[in-house]
């Protein structure tokens, strides 16, 4: 059952050793940070869709409409933001 539907922004750096969440901004930052708490960072990463334009290596923010489900979240990207890439 959906509980809510909130946009998200979150902020990652990618490079060698993985991927490292800066920030996590929006309306409902909580249940975001408790979904990578549970996962760990690169499980939640690898788990996002699919999307060509990930940077390799970088900081990008990532614009997200997520579903909040009782059991696990739905992510969807909207829109990616490189802010500094290699």
């Amino acid at each position: 059952m959906l509980i809510a539907k909130e946009l998200v922004t979150v902020k990652l750096c990618t490079g060698l050793i993985g991927v490292c969440v800066i920030a996590i901004i929006g309306d409902e930052t909580d249940g975001v940070h408790a979904d990578i708490c549970q996962t760990g960072t690169q499980e939640w990463f690898d788990r996002l869709p699919e999307n060509s334009n990930y940077p390799i290596e970088g900081v990008f923010d990532l614009e997200m409409n997520v579903s909040f489900y009782e059991e696990n979240n739905k992510y969807e990207i909207i829109n990616i933001i490189p802010k500094l890439q290699r």
